[in-house]
């Protein structure tokens, strides 16, 4: 499994526990180490898993230009 897919699964368990972001960044940066999410993108995860995006994988983007 990707690194960054299992630390998505960790935003998620973080945010059905009640931690903070702030706190589940931390303890990401504990974790994984220099692999870690950027602050950016933990924080745009963590808002959308919060927000109810269940899905942890991204999202394959359609090139419009091959049409």
């Amino acid at each position: 499994m990707n690194e960054k897919i299992k630390q998505r699964i960790c935003l998620k368990f973080c945010i059905a526990n009640g931690i903070s972001c702030a706190e589940s960044l931390k303890m990401l940066q504990k974790a994984y180490g220099e692999s870690t999410l950027s602050k950016t993108r933990a924080y745009e995860w963590y808002s959308a898993l919060k927000s109810g995006r269940d899905v942890v994988k991204n999202h394959v983007k359609v090139d419009q230009k091959s049409k």
